[in-house]
């Protein structure tokens, strides 16, 4: 046996269903060494077991969807949807200093419905060393409301030891109008030898 067990996550229902169907017809030695998730495999005990929440939460942090053609940029201006969100993940290493900028377009209808803004947080995820007993556990820094008459705001987060950060810019809050959103995400390496 050269080929161990190969998970796919996030497939689609009716592949999930076509697969099961499919393993009744080949040998079970083959069936299996191919696992297909509909979902992203935190629902399921024994994936998890075998791969570890903590390795599973960081891969699925830091994935882009690189088949679709998307390239997870560090800067760039876009329009967050009524009721959505934006988010970027990095892989900070201890002392390394992450620094974003975010700017909210004034819209159209300001005048009317007020002065457009965007909800800014991050969460951080520390993971576990090796060979130590500590434990993976979360940070949130602080959610600041950005409006269009604030301008460029900046924040940053200096890493205390290798984590994984998502920084996230909410629209959840509006259900009427999209925001425009103009960011830029800089990493400056950690000034340790």
């Amino acid at each position: 046996d050269i080929l161990g067990p190969v998970y796919v996550l996030n497939a689609p229902w009716v592949a999930v269903k076509a697969f099961n169907w499919f393993q009744t017809l080949v040998p079970e030695r083959f069936s299996r060494k191919l696992v297909l998730l509909d979902g992203d495999g935190t629902g399921d005990p024994d994936f998890l077991e075998l791969v570890g929440e903590s390795q599973l939460k960081h891969l699925l942090a830091t994935r882009v969807g690189l088949l679709s053609g998307e390239v997870d940029g560090d800067f760039g201006d876009t329009v967050v949807s009524a009721g959505d969100s934006l988010s970027k993940c990095r892989d900070l290493k201890r002392g390394e200093r992450l620094s974003w900028t975010t700017q909210v377009e004034a819209g159209d209808a300001d005048g009317w419905l007020g002065v457009s803004d965007i909800i800014s947080s991050a969460m951080v995820i520390f993971h576990p060393e090796l060979n130590s007993n500590q434990v993976e556990y979360e940070v949130s820094l602080e959610e600041l409301p950005i409006l269009a008459s604030d301008g460029e705001v900046t924040r940053e987060y200096t890493a205390e030891r290798d984590c994984v950060i998502t920084l996230c810019w909410s629209n959840d809050h509006s259900r009427m109008r999209a925001k425009g959103l103009r960011y830029h995400i800089e990493l400056a390496p950690s000034s340790d030898p």
